[in-house]
């Protein structure tokens, strides 16, 4: 989450997509913390399994 934030700050990404968005510290109040926006914010929160 960090690395999205120091990306999306550098202008690098206009939105941040948060998979697994209930998952500990992918959430949207750990990405709101780091100062992204919520309406910066895209959240899928249905996968289960990381590769």
């Amino acid at each position: 989450m960090e690395k999205a934030a120091e990306l999306y700050h550098a202008g690098y990404a206009g939105k941040v997509l948060l998979t697994n968005a209930n998952a500990p510290g992918s959430t949207i109040e750990d990405a709101e913390s780091l100062g992204i926006p919520r309406e910066d914010l895209l959240t899928e929160s249905k996968s289960h399994q990381y590769i």
